[in-house]
């Protein structure tokens, strides 16, 4: 099963220059729902017309079918950290998942309580991090088994993620590996 943050790994966290970044939202393809973060200032009819073409609704409040949660992004490469090492750094911090990209990035997610006691512990260590902060996740997640709705989801992430304003991405949906692959 590949979760949404198995495919997310392909929108990149980018750091929003010198200004807190803005949430938007809205319902996507298939009745999933998208959060993101960008700069202030994103092109709003642009947005609205993104997700129109992708068969979604644009400043639909979906905030409520999302919690509160601290992450904590390490890359491997930068760090030299080897994931057993942050899986036990991350649990002896209280972390309730780390997980870990095919790429660099590794994840650490805790209950946003527990945040700085992360942060505090890496520093500790001298593992440098990417970036440290409170993130919405899904409170449960959809699965998506229809091609068509498949593929609508995953243009409507190829036009988002292609947006330099935007910071974060963010969705509750989930498609089982055997179908993402015809597809990636």
């Amino acid at each position: 099963m590949a979760d949404y943050t198995n495919w997310m790994k392909r929108c990149v966290y980018r750091n929003g220059e010198g200004e807190e970044p803005v949430l938007y939202q809205g319902m996507g393809p298939g009745n999933t729902s998208f959060i993101f973060y960008g700069v202030s200032g994103l092109d709003e009819t642009e947005l609205a017309d993104c997700f129109a073409r992708h068969g979604g609704k644009y400043g639909q409040r979906v905030e409520w079918m999302y919690q509160k949660r601290g992450q904590v992004l390490v890359s491997k490469f930068q760090s030299g950290v080897d994931e057993n090492t942050l899986v036990l750094e991350g649990i002896g911090a209280g972390a309730d998942d780390v997980r870990f990209d095919d790429g660099d990035l590794m994840e650490i997610v805790v209950k946003s309580a527990k945040l700085q006691s992360v942060i505090d512990i890496l520093d500790l260590e001298d593992i440098p991090l990417v970036w440290a902060g409170n993130i919405l996740v899904p409170r449960d997640l959809i699965p998506v088994q229809d091609d068509e709705t498949i593929t609508q989801i995953l243009s409507f992430l190829d036009e988002m993620t292609a947006n330099p304003g935007i910071v974060n991405l963010t969705a509750d949906f989930w498609i089982l590996d055997e179908k993402l692959e015809r597809f990636v």
